[in-house]
């Protein structure tokens, strides 16, 4: 038997080392079982509700051309958190003979019956992406609350991480601590609000910056090479506001 492992992590309390560990108990598994590894894929900060995470992606497409046989994971919500992609490749896998193995969940689609199991487990792990949601948004407005930053970009700021023990874990994890006002941008935005005070669109203030060429938000953010804009150019909805009213 031919196995494959598929290892994830989201970004709620786990570290770099959870995939590593991941995949040392399926290969532990699979010794026992006398199934050969012949290839580990992994998804490193990304939710399981996201279908398309690049290693998810390569090892479905890999599984029907053949490569393996079964895909061997820690637990079936490291594969899903959303029931309806869960059932959706379930049946796919079994069209062209591949199965599914979670070792601590017992989750074995060779077995019978194995419907019911899977559709309560489904259940509980979109139930549990759900509340990792509130937990997230819980934890974020409380850091709003106390003056500090709640993570993501925002354009005139300069995020100030530190680092931290992880009260769950005990492991340390890096986290947003602050923001610091970078002057160029905030003279954009001064100039923005001008702008938009005069009465300016959006989508003219957007023109208005590139034609003087103001690098955007986004033109110094890594892009991934999957048709997302890579241009650097500044968009009508970067600059919140309704378009319909104004000059331009």
């Amino acid at each position: 038997m031919r196995a494959a492992i598929y290892a994830r992590f989201s970004t709620d309390l786990q570290s770099d080392e959870s995939t590593e560990d991941q995949a040392r108990v399926c290969r532990e598994y699979a010794q026992r079982e006398s199934w050969e590894v012949v290839g580990t894929y992994e998804d490193k900060g990304i939710s399981g509700g996201d279908t398309e995470r690049a290693g998810y992606q390569q090892m479905l497409a890999d599984a029907i051309t053949g490569k393996f046989d079964l895909i061997l994971c820690e637990d079936v919500s490291r594969l899903w958190r959303s029931e309806s992609e869960q059932t959706r490749c379930v049946e796919e896998l079994r069209y062209f003979e591949k199965h599914v193995v979670g070792i601590n969940d017992g989750i074995d689609t060779r077995r019978e019956g194995v419907e019911y199991l899977l559709a309560i487990k489904g259940a509980q792990n979109a139930g549990y992406r759900k509340e990792i949601g509130k937990r997230t948004h819980r934890g974020q407005m409380g850091r709003a609350l106390q003056g500090k930053s709640a993570g993501g970009r925002a354009y005139g700021y300069l995020p100030i991480y530190e680092t931290v023990t992880d009260a769950k874990t005990g492991r340390p994890k890096v986290v947003p601590a602050r923001r610091e006002i970078v002057p160029e941008q905030a003279k954009v935005i001064r100039q923005i609000f001008e702008w938009y005070a005069d009465g300016y669109s959006p989508r003219w203030i957007a023109n208005e910056l590139n034609r003087l060429g103001v690098p955007s938000p986004g033109a110094t953010w890594k892009r991934n090479p999957d048709g997302k804009r890579s241009d650097g150019k500044w968009l009508a909805s970067a600059i919140h506001g309704d378009p319909s009213k104004g000059v331009g």
